[in-house]
């Protein structure tokens, strides 16, 4: 980790356990590795500036990311000509993680029984995004991600007419910066 990403200040202190008390279950225990960078880090940034899908009057593009202690966050622009009545929550995003396909908030649906898999995608903004007219911008998280791992994203924005395409994010871009 470097000085860009290390803790501006000390995290909290691990809470006590309470003799008898019922244990969670690990994906609940850590439920803000799933959903988000740690309180209290600076992620150190990345360009990306890639353009995954695109049509006369829409585009999908990666913009940008920032690597964490436990994995990066991504934001993705989502840009129309036609800015009335498009509904930019049906654009789907996904990561590929070898053979597995790992949908955004695909965690969500286990019940929190178990600790999913790594690496795992999640919305930090599933109830809006934010931007300008014509260009929204979302903001992603991936959680179990290590440096140096191969990175592909899988987007498409299907209501539009913009089927899946994949872009693969050189490692070496992320490592060593």
């Amino acid at each position: 980790m470097t000085n860009a990403t290390r803790f501006f200040f000390p995290p909290p202190p691990a809470p006590e356990r309470v003799p008898g008390a019922a244990e969670q279950p690990p994906a609940q225990r850590h439920w803000g590795l799933l959903t988000g960078p740690p309180r209290g880090e600076l992620g150190e940034l990345f360009p990306i500036r890639q353009v995954v899908s695109q049509s006369p009057d829409h585009a999908i593009a990666i913009l940008d990311g920032a690597i964490y202690s436990t994995g990066l966050s991504l934001r993705v622009a989502l840009f129309s000509r036609k800015v009335e009545g498009q509904r930019e929550a049906s654009a789907r995003i996904a990561l590929v993680a070898g053979e597995r396909v790992v949908e955004a908030n695909a965690f969500a649906d286990s019940g929190l029984r178990d600790m999913p898999p790594a690496p795992q995608l999640a919305s930090q903004n599933p109830c809006g995004a934010w931007g300008s007219p014509g260009c929204t911008i979302r903001e992603w998280w991936v959680w179990g991600w290590r440096p140096g791992e191969r990175l592909v994203i899988r987007a498409g924005w299907p209501e539009v007419g913009l089927g899946s395409r994949e872009i693969a994010i050189d490692p070496e871009r992320l490592v060593g910066r």
